[in-house]
């Protein structure tokens, strides 16, 4: 899936090169093959590239719609559970997990899938997602998000998603403290 998706964007970013290079071979081809065909014919084909020109730039509009979709609605779907995650995620008292924390990390276990099925798709671009994944790494380092995490994802129910690998070389890892140099807040920054 992911070379058409490449694909795909090689496309949409090198259009007007394509589609001058199409004109290029339009013009040879009218001039060359299509001599005696009638006029009609020799438009259509010179305006083969015109047309593509113009479903790339469509296409273009789509997606970023529907990116921009994507990006405001995973935004806001965080910024509703940021202070509860850094809540949880700071807590070096508790011992289990309370009902209402579970399901706020079960909604963001949710989000990340849901960010890794969009992304996968190539609806969600590289940098934004390079982002998230920063952002996903400061709580997945929590043990007791991981702990959790590691708990619910044998359920097989998050689109293939796996999160970072906690980060060994940290204290966070292990004793559930905060790192002094990441700020979760910059998770949807980009």
């Amino acid at each position: 899936m992911r070379f058409p998706n490449k694909a795909r964007h090689w496309v949409l970013q090198h259009y007007l090169w394509i589609a001058t290079g199409l004109f290029g071979f339009s013009l040879v081809a009218v001039l060359t093959f299509a001599k005696g065909c009638e006029t009609q014919v020799k438009f259509t084909i010179i305006g083969v590239p015109f047309t593509f020109v113009i479903l790339v730039q469509k296409q273009k509009l789509e997606e970023t719609r529907l990116f921009k979709e994507l990006f405001t609605g995973f935004n806001t779907r965080y910024d509703s559970l940021n202070e509860h995650l850094n809540r949880i995620r700071t807590d070096t008292k508790s011992v289990g997990m309370i009902h209402t924390d579970r399901d706020v990390l079960y909604n963001y276990f949710n989000l990340c899938a849901e960010e890794h099925l969009f992304h996968s798709q190539g609806y969600i671009s590289e940098e934004v997602w390079r982002s998230w994944w920063e952002g996903m790494r400061i709580f997945f380092n929590c043990h007791r998000i991981r702990k959790e995490w590691d708990a619910d994802s044998r359920t097989n129910s998050y689109y293939g998603f796996v999160p970072p690998e906690p980060d060994s070389q940290t204290p966070f890892a292990v004793a559930g403290g905060i790192p002094n140099s990441e700020s979760p807040d910059q998770r949807h920054a980009a």
